[in-house]
């Protein structure tokens, strides 16, 4: 008699504030995983300067998109950890093989990054108890 409805949910609603960085890390992931798709040539210079163009051009931007559509599902936590993985694997390349500064553009590949990857990880901070498997441990 006292057992919960599986279907309620253990925890309040999140705040609406994180709609901001939920809204920003899909739209910024979907913009630039169309870019990927469509053969943009600044993309085509990166992924020719990292040995993985087109064949990993076209996989992480359709990994990109995917993540995008997470973001925007009620699986929000998890979309935001796939995101954190795959804007981590963009700071290692940046890091290791492209620089701070690709094609002249002043940074702002990589601050858009940083800001990418930040808000991902404070999407998945504060929801970190809906991710499934590990949710109730943490």
């Amino acid at each position: 008699m006292g057992s919960a409805d599986p279907a309620t949910p253990k925890h309040g609603p999140p705040p609406l504030w994180l709609w901001g960085p939920r809204l920003i890390a899909a739209g910024v992931m979907a913009f630039v995983a169309y870019l990927k798709l469509t053969d943009n040539p600044a993309d085509i210079a990166i992924f020719t300067q990292l040995g993985m163009e087109p064949h990993g051009r076209y996989l992480v931007g359709a990994i990109e998109g995917f993540c995008a559509l997470v973001l925007l599902s009620p699986y929000a936590p998890v979309g935001a950890v796939m995101t954190s993985g795959v804007m981590l694997g963009a700071i290692i390349a940046h890091a290791t093989k492209l620089g701070l500064i690709v094609n002249g553009d002043g940074g702002k590949h990589v601050g858009l990054l940083a800001l990418v990857f930040l808000s991902s990880l404070l999407l998945a901070f504060f929801r970190r108890r809906e991710l499934p498997l590990i949710g109730d441990t943490l």
